[in-house]
């Protein structure tokens, strides 16, 4: 309430202000300039609201026409400042290079020139006065505006909805001022509030000093330096022009606060009163005995119920969920995003969203401690300073992204340290030498050199080891790994859960481990609860669930899992058996699509990129690094070529590389006969339409300020196929064939599930009518049900439209299921490339059979008969500068069946 008390008073005292300066030659009040030797130092009277001056003028006349030059002065040099900075920062942090040096380096001399030095030489050539003033601080102000500007637009720049501009086609112009500038405007609005304050405190000041405005003009700043003087006589003439300074100030500060949270399309949600975090009673420890909770438990959840509120209204994330965790059991929480699975370990951590969430009713009883010594807590009621002391040290957490969690600014050796300290109370140096040990614990090769770096120099599955170390450095007995795998290749994700089973072991821990991966569950969880829509609808052993599901989402859920090895003799792509968003079963009928035989669609020859990697003082390579090298294939029309392999291995460079959204060293790329390498920028135009890219991250590749219906309307009325009322008509069946409503065009991303994200990603795709669509990861982080509701939804579309799919992914058994052929890439090169069965079912090279023998099956009769596979990182593709490429030699296994007979070193 308070907030909306303080925004009514701001854009109340400042529109008063405005007008007041705007109509005050017409307003009934005394002249400024009229003196009145009689009243000098006058006091408040009916004529004289506020009193008069040293000179017996008016006060309140004054500070009203002071306010007519303090404000058009501020508000105009803000302005143009604004323009002019923000588009040199735009331009600056965009296209780098000369732009960035031509616009950014004469502002950083600017910035470097002492402020009043330039104000006395400009009045010295100008002379004094409002319009000098004005420039002055206009010029004052614009590297402010394009430091800001430029450092946002760098940090936006490479993200994939500035991509995905550019694959649809926009110009240069069109994505910093229609794509980038709406997205940061934040920042910005936040600047110009404390630039328009700091012109006015400016313009007071340099008024002041005889270099603004100058009499018989009425100022503040003059009005101040007037007043100075006889302070002591009347100080009342000195707090007037003071006060209206501050409240002018805080207003527009408020003001543009205002605006900043009004331009985010995320409507400010209605909070909960921190006293009401906790609705239950004030006890705060349950002793051994209690009802509710058996002795053989560690933990043990009660009829948990956790409101969330949104601006829809307050929902029920959890409703009723119950549950307990044995010590030394793995329990693994599985469902689909949205039902639960994460609020639940938040709940327990006391990490919900402040104000935003709350257990509304419930306990999370936990058993601290062993034998004589325990006692039962619980912890929905523990304040949450005192719950500090849980965290680490009694119960652990892993989060699913560890470049997320992990603070990039700090090495990993203080991340390790400061949890050592905290939970183990250790000092600076026990903690250096047991963080070592912490982080050998965890199978990371050369622990001393890595206590040295930064979060970003390591690889994903190194980052999530490191999050793994803190999480268990406390020793705690119970751990909640939340998604810790789904972002990981096969091959690290089984190095992942190999090591939480052996720490697991060594510590006699319980494991909550959420995820929506049932491969990973049948490999590692001695029982499964599934959660639907906030609910527990089915726990059971594990293998009794696999076995036996019987709730019918369960049993729905088991159906969606793709499985490696269930297309064999399948001639085709096979839709799955998919589940919609109210758990019901979807058909699969499909006929097999067949790639039509002729001319390729696409033809990639010899295709090179590599990155110069420049150090030292004269910036000089010091390296390249080898991201995609010799890449050749062909795409037929209505074929699905999935490329896959680890992180880091030139998958998503060479699709990039191919829609030009990413410039090749080298080598030939050929739509329809037609070479796109060195293409002009309106050629490439007119291909964007028959080529378009689906990106891994749906909610990053949407722009969070354009609605759904503007987004898939904007390519068609780019590119002139369409008038804007067509194209929305246009958007709107393309919302109903991907199956979203037509009233969801209005919406913004943010009000989307990950699923319904996706598929409107695949209208945008398909706004353009293309040819060809390179689909990025598309469907890694979706959940298995959704993940069928899509890849059925893409077989359906590459029927009814012919479409060709080059499909990157580092899940084996989703590639068997969509795929005809098959390409694995291995440090920016092609080293197996054939049909879909030749690939699954005859590997040859031992990348291909590495990557195969990492995939965990979703059965857990198959449970420890996954070939361990070795700690560590890929070869790094960072070659010296003078490094030639070593020809490769290829050997055919069998028709259109390819291997390299020398692995890449």
């Amino acid at each position: 309430m308070s907030k909306y008390i303080t925004q009514i008073f701001a854009v109340s005292f400042l529109a008063l202000l405005v007008a007041a300066a705007i109509l005050a030659p017409i307003l009934p009040i005394a002249d400024p300039v009229a003196m009145d030797i009689l009243n000098r130092h006058g006091g408040i009277s009916a004529s004289h609201w506020l009193g008069g001056d040293e000179f017996g003028r008016d006060t309140l006349s004054r500070i009203i026409f002071g306010a007519r030059a303090s404000l058009s002065v501020s508000l105009i040099a803000a302005l143009l400042g604004g323009v002019l900075g923000v588009s040199l920062g735009l331009i600056g942090g965009y296209f780098r290079g000369w732009p960035e040096f031509l616009t950014m380096r004469p502002l950083d001399i600017i910035l470097s020139f002492p402020p009043m030095l330039l104000a006395l030489l400009t009045v010295a050539l100008i002379g004094p006065g409002m319009e000098t003033l004005t420039f002055l601080l206009a010029v004052l102000f614009v590297p402010a505006y394009a430091r800001v500007t430029y450092g946002e637009a760098l940090s936006v720049r490479n993200l994939e909805y500035v991509e995905a501009a550019r694959a649809l086609g926009h110009r240069s112009g069109r994505i910093l001022f229609r794509t980038i500038l709406p997205n940061i405007m934040g920042p910005i609005l936040v600047q110009f509030s404390l630039v328009v304050a700091s012109c006015i405190l400016l313009e007071s000041g340099l008024s002041f000093l005889g270099l603004g405005v100058v009499p018989p003009n009425s100022s503040w700043g003059l009005m101040i330096r007037g007043a100075r003087a006889y302070m002591y006589q009347s100080p009342l003439q000195l707090v007037w022009p003071c006060v209206a300074l501050v409240l002018t100030v805080y207003s527009i500060n408020r003001i543009c606060d205002m605006l900043r949270d009004r331009l985010d399309p995320k409507a400010a949600v209605k909070r909960f009163p921190v006293r009401g975090r906790f609705l239950q009673s004030r006890s705060r420890t349950v002793h051994n005995g209690s009802p509710g909770i058996a002795e053989s438990n560690r933990l043990e959840v009660e009829d948990l119920v956790v409101e969330i509120s949104t601006p829809q209204g307050v929902i029920r994330a959890l409703d009723g969920v119950s549950f307990s965790v044995k010590p030394g059991e793995t329990v693994a929480l599985v469902g689909e995003s949205g039902s639960g699975k994460s609020m639940t370990g938040l709940s327990i951590m006391q990490l919900l969203p402040r104000g935003v969430g709350r257990i509304a009713r419930g306990r999370v009883l936990y058993v601290s401690g062993d034998g004589e010594n325990a006692r039962t807590i619980d912890l929905s009621q523990v304040p949450a300073e005192e719950f500090r002391a849980y965290r680490g040290s009694e119960i652990g957490m892993v989060f699913q992204e560890p470049m997320s969690c992990l603070n990039p600014v700090y090495t990993v050796g203080y991340q390790l340290e400061e949890a050592l300290v905290a939970n183990r109370r250790m000092t600076p140096g026990e903690a250096r030498s047991q963080a070592e040990d912490e982080l050998r614990r965890v199978g990371i090769p050369d622990p001393a050199r890595r206590l040295n770096e930064y979060p970003h120099q390591l690889s994903g599955g190194m980052r999530q080891r490191v999050a793994i170390a803190i999480a268990l450095c406390g020793r705690p007995k119970l751990l909640i790994a939340d998604e810790p795998t789904t972002a990981l290749d096969v091959t690290v994700q089984a190095q992942i859960l190999d090591l939480i089973q052996r720490l697991q072991k060594e510590d006699d821990m319980s494991v909550i481990f959420i995820t929506h991966d049932m491969g990973v569950v049948a490999e590692i969880a001695d029982r499964v609860l599934v959660m639907y829509k906030g609910q527990l609808v089915e726990q059971a052993e594990t293998v009794a669930l696999f076995k036996a599901p019987q709730h019918p989402y369960t049993q729905k859920l088991l159906k969606a899992v793709p499985r490696l090895g269930s297309m064999k003799n399948e001639p085709a792509p096979r839709k799955m058996t998919g589940v919609d968003g109210q758990g019901n079963e979807v058909a699969t009928n499909s006929k097999p699509l067949l790639p039509k035989p002729g001319m390729p669609l696409l033809e990639v020859n010899g295709l090179t990129k590599r990155f110069e990697m420049r150090s030292g003082i004269f910036h000089q390579v010091t390296g390249r690094l080898h991201a995609v090298e010799d890449v050749s294939f062909t795409l037929q029309p209505s074929e699905t070529l999935s490329v896959v392999g680890e992180s880091g291995c030139g998958k998503s460079t060479t699709g990039r590389s191919i829609l030009q959204l990413i410039k090749p060293d080298s080598g030939s790329v050929k739509f329809e006969g037609s070479e796109i390498v060195g293409a002009s920028t309106k050629e490439l135009d007119k291909l964007r339409c028959k080529m378009q890219i689906i990106f891994q991250d749906p909610f990053g590749s949407l722009n969070p300020r354009v609605t759904v219906g503007k987004a898939i309307a904007e390519p068609i009325v780019l590119h002139k196929l369409a008038t804007p009322k067509q194209a929305m008509e246009q958007a709107v069946e393309l919302l109903r064939k991907v199956g979203l409503s037509p009233d969801m065009a209005d919406r913004f991303p943010h009000a989307f599930s990950g699923g319904q994200r996706q598929r409107i990603c695949i209208a945008r795709a398909l706004a353009l009518n293309p040819k060809l669509i390179i689909a990025d990861e598309a469907v890694s982080a979706l959940d298995v049900s959704i993940k069928a509701q899509v890849l059925n939804l893409l077989l359906d579309l590459q029927a009814e439209f012919g479409l060709s799919y080059l499909f990157i992914s580092h899940d084996m058994a989703t590639v068997e299921q969509v795929s005809h052929r098959i390409a694995v890439m291995y440090l920016g090169e092609i080293v197996e490339i054939g049909p879909r069965a030749a690939i699954i079912e005859n590997p040859q090279h031992p990348y291909t059979q590495k990557l195969l023998s990492a995939v965990p099956v979703a059965d857990p009769s198959h449970r420890g008969k996954r070939r361990p596979v070795p700690v560590g990182d890929l070869p790094s593709p960072l070659r010296r500068p003078d490094y030639v490429a070593v020809p490769r030699c290829w050997r055919q296994v069998a028709e259109g069946h390819l291997v390299q007979e020398v692995p890449p070193v």
